[in-house]
C-alpha cells in the first residue's frame, strides 16, 4: 500500500511538472520541479521506514538528495538564461556526479550479499565505462556538440554514469531486481545526452526539452521502485 502511494505520488508530480514545463516554464517550472524531486526523496525515506532496508537504502537516499540539489541548480541555470551562470551549471554536474558514486556504492552493497569478491566486476566496469564515456566525448562534435571550458566536468560525469550502466548490467546476473537500476542509469545517460545536445549543441528545443525531463524522471521514478522491491 505504501509502495502505490508513494510511486503514484512520483509519478503524479513528474507528469505535472512536465506539463507546468512544457506549457509555461520560468518559475512555475522551477517550483514544479523542485517538489517533484521532493517527491522522489519522500517516496525513498518511505521505503527506508516502511520496508526496514539495510543501510545502504541510504545511499540511494543521498543519490535521489543529490539529484534534488542537482535539479535546483539546473533549474537555475535554465531560468537565468540571460546570464547563464556557470557556477550553478558546475555545482549541478557535481551534485549529479555524486549522486552517481551513491548509486554505485549502494549497488555494491547490495550485490556483495551475492558475490563476496566484486573486484573483477568492478574493475571491468570502471574499465569499460570510462571507455564509452571517452568515446561519447570524442565523438561530440560530429554531433555538433561543443563542450568548450565544460569539457573536463563532461568527461568525468560521462564517465561515472558509463561506468554505472557497463556496472549494474553485470548485476543483473548476480542480483535479482538489478535490471531495474541498469533501466533506471540507460534512461538517467539517454536523457543526459539530449541534456547535452541543448545545453553545448544549440537544440534547445520543446521538443527535446519535452524529451529530456520525460527520461529523466522515469530514471528517477525506477530508482524508487528499486528501493520499495530490489532492495533487501
Amino acid at each position: 500500500m505504501y509502495s502505490i502511494i508513494s510511486l503514484s505520488l512520483c509519478v503524479i508530480s513528474a507528469i505535472i511538472f512536465i506539463i507546468i514545463n512544457h506549457k509555461w516554464g520560468g518559475k512555475p517550472a522551477l517550483v514544479g520541479k523542485t517538489c517533484a524531486s521532493v517527491m522522489f526523496v519522500a517516496g525513498a525515506i518511505v521505503a527506508i521506514v516502511t520496508e526496514s532496508l539495510p543501510f545502504y537504502g541510504y545511499l540511494f537516499l543521498g543519490g535521489l538528495v543529490l539529484s534534488l540539489a542537482g535539479d535546483v541548480l539546473l533549474g537555475i541555470f535554465e531560468f537565468d538564461v540571460k546570464t547563464q551562470n556557470k557556477l550553478t551549471l558546475n555545482l549541478g554536474m557535481l551534485m549529479f556526479g555524486l549522486a552517481q558514486i551513491c548509486y554505485f556504492i549502494g549497488m555494491s552493497f547490495h550485490a556483495s550479499l551475492a558475490m563476496e569478491n566484486l573486484l573483477v566486476p568492478i574493475i571491468l566496469a570502471v574499465a569499460m565505462g570510462i571507455i564509452i564515456g571517452l568515446l561519447i566525448i570524442i565523438n561530440a562534435p560530429s554531433l555538433k556538440v561543443k563542450f568548450g571550458n565544460m569539457m573536463w566536468q563532461s568527461l568525468i560525469y560521462s564517465c561515472l554514469i558509463c561506468i554505472n550502466l557497463v556496472y549494474s548490467l553485470f548485476l543483473i546476473f548476480l542480483v535479482q531486481y538489478t535490471w531495474i537500476t541498469f533501466l533506471a542509469v540507460l534512461f538517467f545517460l539517454t536523457s543526459d545526452l539530449i541534456l547535452s545536445l541543448m545545453y553545448f549543441g544549440d537544440r534547445n528545443t520543446k521538443g527535446m526539452d519535452l524529451l529530456n525531463k520525460s527520461t529523466y524522471y522515469i530514471a528517477q521514478i525506477l530508482f524508487v521502485v528499486y528501493m520499495f522491491f530490489g532492495l533487501f
